[in-house]
């Protein structure tokens, strides 16, 4: 080895980084570090070296090191924020993107990147505002239009999602995956015979990838409310490729839409694997056991919330039963549940998102949607005693006053979150809901919350309306309001959820075909016994089912 100088070390180091020696390469970049603490440089390559071998917390300890050194590199900022998005510090990782991003307002790639840890994060329309910046910055970037143009789809955006696919399309034409994306947002716009066509033309560029060709097939079948002939193509799927995550749990789905709860909560494990759930980083745990199943006396339980408000609210009747399983069980939730999850039986604490735990106040943990599995439900024994979840008594009470009315008194949510790519299914626009004011003697309370609550400032004329949306601070407020209701008319959403949680009738307009906790068919849900269910026939016709509604309602109302 030559001569330990800062020079024949960088030489060094950089032969071996070209050579692919990169473990070698950065222990040498370290020694660097060492002869010269004081150089940003050697502390900036040592980062870089250490990002590349995916050792992300060597790098983002180095990078900070070059920043304390020379904080006016804008880079620097850059590579921190890279470093700590990997090591999934959202917050840090946040800061330090928008430190770069003041200093190089231009920087495409830092949108880009900034974007994406967004879009990890669950903030999808800070994501999307930051993709658009990106593409106006970098407009011949493939894999830029790809991802933009699939936060544009899970937000039922499909015109714009379509225009991204198509400028993918432009800049490489027979790329297979391209036709593939172009399918799923034909698909998911209902535009089913061009779908086919263009999974068609990506099975023809790669013929080889005949597990993908059966796995696009399967979700056009389930477009088309057809989850029988989906499985047919997802077994094929599996049978080509037994690691596909997205077959499997699309299989979970088809399964658990037909009742198959055995074997669609089995299969509903393969979300672990998916790509969503893997960008989830603030949601793993790495240094406790996964619960299995088995009885763990004095010790404690985490059960981590994993996904949406509604899935939460229904699923948290599960918690109960692990009393006799373990001394002390704790719920990690989104802070805007935590005054209802608390409420819950069984619930020790609550530990809200963003909130730091400490690896020894838990002993083992488990996801919430994996708790059916665990508890051997079928469809059969699921839990329907209600209600399970509880309103604060104080809240109830003081909400009671502002919710005296004549008549029948019932609440109203029209939508549920722009982020779930169902939501431009299963919305209505509340001047729909018109119909509903004709009947008398009813006194409609809007609860809708997001994007959506500005509709209730112009509701249909004929309604008797209170928008209760600006007073509704988090869904303990909601839960209260809904207590005081006789009665709450909601598209499938957390509202609905949480009105059945609650034991309170509720009247769901189901979009078709309809997610896999509804069934096919039915007035009925097998999750709660005050829910009636007024089922879409024709996609996107809401026409038939609010018809239906004005009637029950007038039999309600007298």
């Amino acid at each position: 080895m030559p001569k330990k100088t800062l020079k024949t070390q960088l030489k060094y180091a950089e032969k071996l980084r070209k050579a692919g020696k990169l473990v070698q390469a950065k222990s040498t970049y370290f020694e660097c570090c060492k002869l010269n603490p004081d150089d940003y440089a050697c502390w900036q390559a040592f980062g870089q070296i250490s990002y590349q071998l995916q050792h992300h917390k060597d790098a983002s300890t180095a990078f900070q090191r070059a920043i304390s050194i020379n904080p006016n590199l804008d880079k620097l900022y850059y590579q921190l924020a890279l470093s700590q998005s990997s090591l999934g510090e959202y917050v840090a990782a946040e800061r330090n993107f928008r430190s770069y991003l003041m200093m190089r307002p231009d920087a495409g790639a830092g949108y880009w990147a900034y974007a994406r840890l967004l879009h990890d994060w669950g903030r999808i329309a800070e994501a999307t505002e930051n993709y658009q910046k990106a593409s106006e910055q970098v407009p011949n970037a493939t894999m830029l239009h790809l991802e933009f143009g699939i936060i544009l789809q899970k937000q039922g955006r499909y015109d714009e999602a379509l225009e991204q696919f198509l400028k993918m399309q432009a800049l490489q034409p027979d790329h297979a995956s391209v036709y593939n994306h172009l399918g799923n947002v034909y698909r998911d716009m209902g535009r089913f015979a061009a779908a086919l066509a263009s999974y068609q033309k990506a099975f023809a560029l790669a013929p080889g990838d005949e597990a993908k060709f059966h796995f696009y097939l399967a979700t056009l079948d389930e477009s088309r409310g057809e989850p029988s002939a989906a499985l047919s193509h997802y077994d094929k799927a599996i049978a080509l490729d037994e690691n596909l995550a997205d077959a499997h749990l699309n299989r979970a789905v088809c399964l658990l839409l037909l009742g198959n709860y055995k074997e669609g909560w089995s299969e509903y494990e393969w979300r672990l694997q998916h790509p969503d759930w893997l960008r989830q980083r603030h949601l793993r745990v790495t240094d406790r056991p996964r619960w299995r199943g088995e009885s763990w006396p004095e010790k404690t339980l985490l059960v981590i919330a994993e996904q949406g408000y509604g899935d939460t609210f229904q699923f948290c009747r599960f918690v109960s039963p692990l009393a006799r399983h373990f001394t002390r069980v704790l719920v990690y939730c989104k802070p805007e549940i935590a005054a209802l999850i608390e409420l819950v039986e069984g619930v020790d604490e609550v530990i809200p998102a963003g909130r730091q735990l400490p690896p020894e106040a838990f002993d083992t943990y488990v996801y919430m949607m994996s708790l059916p599995r665990l508890l051997a439900t079928t469809f059969d024994t699921i839990p329907r005693d209600i209600p399970y979840m509880y309103a604060p008594e104080k809240r109830v009470a003081a909400w009671r006053g502002r919710l005296a009315s004549d008549g029948l008194k019932v609440g109203l949510a029209w939508s549920g979150s722009p982020a779930n790519a169902k939501n431009v299914l299963r919305q209505v626009a509340l001047s729909e809901l018109a119909p509903l004011g004709d009947v008398s003697g009813v006194r409609f309370f809007g609860l809708q919350k997001g994007p959506g609550s500005g509709q209730a400032l112009s509701p249909p004329a004929s309604m008797r309306f209170t928008d209760l949306s600006n007073a509704l601070n988090d869904f303990a407020d909601t839960a209260a309001v809904i207590a005081g209701l006789d009665l709450v008319i909601s598209v499938d959403s957390a509202v609905a959820h949480l009105a059945g949680a609650l034991g309170k009738p509720v009247w769901v307009l189901l979009y078709t075909p309809p997610d896999w906790r509804y069934g096919m068919a039915g007035e009925a849900s097998p999750w709660y016994p005050t829910m009636r269910i007024f089922r879409q026939r024709d996609r996107g016709d809401w026409t038939p089912v609010i018809n239906r509604l004005q009637t029950e309602l007038q039999g309600l109302a007298g």
